[in-house]
């Protein structure tokens, strides 16, 4: 009698421990507010950085496409770094050919002892059905142009006027913005973080001069212009745990 209550007792201990284990895990998966950054990605250099992407790069696109059918019609790629406006190393760029392209953000939070999300997360543009367009925003109907610029068919998005051709057509692309703007591969390019209502949105852009420019409205700015109204052109890019790299 006794004996069975001491191994009932220790099935209860352990049971116990096991479910104390299991709720620290998820507690450790679960998102409670923003998370402390990690200094983990600063232990490798941006070539590192490189070379690693362009590893997962190589073996996503490349080495096993053959047998993810969204894949199949890749012929190659061009890599390159984006910054933030501290000049620090955020995204890899991946311009895939004969179109699209993959945003590789770095992980800035990840530590080694994460569970969910790894170093380098992927946003793809890559189906043949993506497109995006560029845009501006006119708070004031009095100061958008006559032509060149139609009003989408969102009403949400009522003060976004889009680039149209000569026909009012919206004009769509699959490249990235770079390589839709032709920017040198050798000037430095960006994707300047910004917050609107608490969330990050991106804005891809390069310098010039003293001033950004805007590679979704194709229109100079200075950072000290912008605010959390969001009045200004910007692409959101979001992350889930199925996109590790």
């Amino acid at each position: 009698m006794a004996n069975s209550r001491m191994k009932l007792i220790g099935k209860i201990i352990c049971l116990t421990i096991v479910l104390v284990l299991c709720l620290s895990l998820l507690c450790a998966c679960i998102d409670n507010g923003k998370p402390a950054p990690s200094d983990y990605w600063k232990l490798f250099s941006e070539e590192e950085h490189l070379a690693a992407v362009t590893a997962r790069v190589e073996k996503r696109y490349i080495k096993n496409h053959y047998d993810k059918s969204d894949y199949d019609y890749i012929t190659g790629y061009t890599i390159y770094p984006l910054y933030d406006q501290n000049d620090e190393l955020s995204f890899f760029m991946v311009d895939i050919e004969p179109y699209g392209f993959v945003m590789v953000k770095i992980n800035k939070y990840y530590k080694a002892t994460s569970f969910v999300f790894g170093l380098y997360l992927r946003n793809e543009r890559l189906h043949s059905n993506y497109e995006w367009s560029r845009y501006r925003v006119y708070t004031d109907s009095a100061n958008v142009p006559e032509s060149g610029w139609v009003q989408g068919e969102n009403t949400y998005y009522s003060e976004r006027y889009y680039e149209a051709d000569e026909n009012g057509e919206i004009i769509k692309y699959m490249d990235s913005y770079f390589k839709v703007a032709g920017i040198a591969q050798d000037e430095r390019k960006y994707m300047l973080e910004m917050k609107i209502n608490g969330d990050s949105v991106y804005i891809p852009a390069v310098k010039r001069g003293d001033k950004w420019l805007n590679l979704i409205s194709m229109e100079e700015f200075d950072l000290d212009s912008l605010s959390e109204d969001g009045n200004y052109a910007y692409d959101y890019v979001s992350y889930t745990k199925e996109d590790n790299l």
